[in-house]
């Protein structure tokens, strides 16, 4: 699909949109009115992949970029980065965590140009402990996606596995827990009982890790599946007592 709208056109059109006489809407936008937005139009595009629905990816990316001119335009009207500031940044990244292509270094596999990612961004960011890489792991994150992105990366500082029963048994220890803390809303320590449900999710990941599931996809089918019941229950296919 071809509108003859380039690049430098897109860029054009939000510099239109944030202009002094552009769109109201559009000019009153912050970095974080827009957030939600971005991350919004993300899962869009993730969507349309887990779909194989190549048409609707194309406009969901274009939605993504859009968003990110959006950012990229708001924070120059601030006089914080630039759009050349953006995508220069981008291309020196990209060549610097390449150096198996762009620097003569040896990465024959996926795992040795992961490696050298890693290593790279440790030099890069002055990271000294494993505890700084797991901080690093972006708080905005799903909570199953950042348990585990931080597992991984714990593994891999530490050069412990967490291994597949120590992970049931730790969730069966924090399932007792919560079954004989539930009546009397805490658990025996007084802590509150958020703690040990998320305990209990987080030696969950570990189990889907191990199990090579992703632990979101794992819910989000999950999730379809009690609302494919609920539905049976509403055309009487099912007793409503079937869904818990």
């Amino acid at each position: 699909m071809d509108g003859g709208y380039t690049f430098d056109d897109l860029c054009g059109i939000v510099d239109i949109l944030v202009s002094e006489n552009g769109c109201p809407w559009d000019r009153a936008q912050t970095h974080g009115s827009i957030r939600d937005d971005l991350i919004e139009e993300s899962y869009e595009a993730a969507d349309a992949i887990d779909k194989n629905d190549m048409p609707n990816l194309c406009e969901e990316l274009g939605d993504v970029l859009f968003d990110v001119l959006l950012h990229c335009k708001l924070a120059e009207r601030d006089n914080s980065f630039t759009t050349a500031d953006v995508t220069a940044g981008a291309g020196m990244k990209m060549v610097r965590r390449h150096p198996h292509i762009f620097a003569g270094v040896r990465a024959d596999t996926p795992d040795q140009v992961i490696d050298n990612w890693d290593r790279i961004k440790k030099a890069e960011h002055g990271f000294t402990a494993g505890s700084q890489t797991l901080r690093a792991v972006a708080k905005a994150l799903p909570a199953l996606s950042r348990a585990e992105k931080v597992q991984k990366r714990a593994e891999k500082a530490s050069g412990e596995e967490f291994g597949l029963m120590r992970a049931v048994a730790a969730a069966g220890a924090e399932l007792a827990r919560l079954k004989e803390a539930a009546p009397a809303g805490k658990a025996p320590s007084g802590e509150d009982l958020s703690a040990v449900l998320g305990a209990l999710l987080f030696h969950t990941v570990a189990i889907s890790r191990k199990l090579n599931i992703n632990a979101e996809f794992a819910l989000t089918n999950a999730t379809e599946t009690f609302i494919n019941n609920f539905e049976d229950c509403e055309k009487g296919m099912k007793p409503a007592s079937d869904l818990f």
